[in-house]
């Protein structure tokens, strides 16, 4: 009796230990299952959230109205003689450079920044006729020979390589250009953007008396995770305005983008109203 007793409890202790196993077993799988499916589905939203990111942008927006002159061998006199008289008027502009793939053609861009709107010239870099060039290098010299302030985006050196082009073609004298003149945006625009959007409360990289950036930084609106990280042009735009810029369709959003930054720096927008901006049906 004591011998089959203990067999049944033995049998017993086997079959509950099996039980137990197998019961380990199957909670295993439904972790693993359950580890695949939060894995999936985590993957997924991190694309949709990338996605919805990249569609909710809407396009580039100017802050201010413009007209476009273009300048070319078929410009006429009088339409430099009104770009001289405005030019005489302006005291800041903005300046940039690309290229036409289609036309295989070297173009700049001038925009004479206004109160209320703009123009912008549109240049084509090629022989002109003596008269045109004579009235085109009088356009060029109130530009850049005065005290007025030259908005680029990373133009670090002086004289830019264009202007070695410009020279050549227009027989511009760059020596009497003002490398002071020159304001190159990148640099400026990240010292207003980290003091404008500052780090978040919770973020990691919070230091004393220095709102700089660093590898411990986990803010989504603040891009650059090191000192030496530079902000391109389209980032500067994308992250501040929400915006994006089509330079492939439309180059003169460059100069555009470099004003539009330009003035909101310079009026020291915070970031209330900066925020305020990236409503389509709000642009002041």
């Amino acid at each position: 009796m004591i011998y089959t007793g203990f067999m049944f409890i033995v049998v017993g202790i086997i079959v509950l230990f099996r039980k137990i196993y197998l019961e380990l077993q199957n909670i295993k799988i439904i972790i693993k299952i359950f580890k695949q499916q939060f894995s999936s589905t985590y993957r997924n939203n991190v694309q949709i959230k990338k996605q919805k990111h990249l569609t909710d942008l809407s396009n580039f927006i100017p802050l201010r109205s413009y007209k476009v002159y273009t300048i070319d061998q078929t410009t006429s006199l009088e339409r430099l003689y009104m770009l001289i008289e405005k030019a005489g008027k302006t005291t800041k502009f903005s300046f940039s450079t690309y290229h036409d793939d289609e036309s295989n053609k070297n173009y700049f861009v001038i925009d004479f920044i206004q109160p209320s709107s703009s123009i912008i010239i549109n240049v084509e870099i090629s022989k002109i006729s003596h008269v045109l060039n004579d009235k085109l290098q009088e356009l060029l010299s109130i530009i850049f020979y005065s005290s007025n302030t030259i908005y680029t985006w990373n133009y670090l050196s002086f004289p830019p390589v264009d202007f070695l082009i410009y020279d050549h073609i227009y027989s511009m004298n760059t020596d009497k250009i003002n490398p002071k003149n020159f304001i190159s945006l990148q640099h400026q625009f990240k010292h207003w953007y980290n003091r404008t959007f500052k780090h978040d409360e919770n973020c990691q990289q919070i230091v004393d008396f220095v709102d700089s950036d660093g590898p411990l930084c986990s803010c989504p609106y603040r891009p650059c995770k090191f000192p030496t990280d530079t902000w391109s042009l389209s980032m500067a735009i994308m992250y501040t305005f929400h915006e994006h810029l089509q330079l492939n369709e439309n180059p003169l959003e460059q100069c555009l983008a470099i004003t539009k930054l330009a003035i909101i720096i310079e009026e020291g927008r915070n970031r209330q109203r900066i925020e305020a901006l990236r409503s389509p049906s709000i642009h002041t």
